[in-house]
């Protein structure tokens, strides 16, 4: 089944509301992205091959690692953690109408957080895998705020981290502070290696275009 779901911000900034990202299932394979610069997108397809197009990688796509096939995924699986500042929330792409009308949208409620940064924690679900709520190294961080998409293949879950005791990615002036929860929800995990890309204000006004 082919499905796209756009995560979209619940209220207007600057008169519009702003589309954060997107997941697109189609044939077996999986394509997403959060902020939409210069058609920068992530990619897991059904031989378990990850992909990353960026301007970290010049617009050519390149390999990251691989996973189990996506058409015989099994279990949970971490795609990755998005850090989005309130601050240039302004600069992301205007939702358009037509997503409403022609695909699922997810939306944010951005302001009942109340930090100045959102986490956004995405994962892939085996179909009616149980998570044990109450396993300490699966549990959900506290004031977590939790959305799980059925209708897909696999299901798709995204978690929103909003306050300053549950975020696991926190910006700084000179970098950024990576924390740790659990195995499951961490950006600080002993012995595993991360790549990152770190946009400011100014990246979306000289790349960033309407999707």
């Amino acid at each position: 089944m082919n499905q796209k779901i756009y995560v979209v911000t619940k209220n207007r900034y600057f008169g519009h509301r702003r589309t954060l990202g997107f997941f697109r299932f189609q044939n077996n394979d999986l394509y997403y992205d959060f902020g939409s610069l210069k058609g920068s997108h992530n990619s897991y397809h059904r031989d378990g091959s990850q992909w990353r197009t960026s301007l970290a990688t010049r617009g050519k796509p390149k390999k990251e690692k691989d996973h189990i096939p996506l058409k015989s995924f099994n279990g949970l699986f971490n795609l990755g953690t998005i850090c989005v500042s309130k601050n240039i929330i302004n600069k992301f792409p205007k939702t358009k109408q037509k997503y409403y009308n022609k695909y699922i949208t997810y939306e944010v409620d951005l302001d009942s957080f109340p930090s100045e940064h959102i986490n956004i924690v995405c994962e892939l679900l085996e179909p009616n895998y149980i998570i044990p709520l109450a396993e300490e190294e699966k549990c959900y961080p506290p004031e977590a705020v939790n959305k799980t998409f059925n209708t897909t293949n696999p299901w798709l879950s995204i978690t929103l981290l909003g306050h300053e005791n549950n975020l696991l990615i926190i910006p700084g002036e000179t970098g950024f502070k990576v924390n740790h929860f659990n195995e499951r929800f961490t950006a600080n995990k002993e012995g595993q290696s991360y790549s990152s890309e770190l946009y400011s204000g100014d990246a979306y006004d000289k790349y960033g275009k309407e999707i």
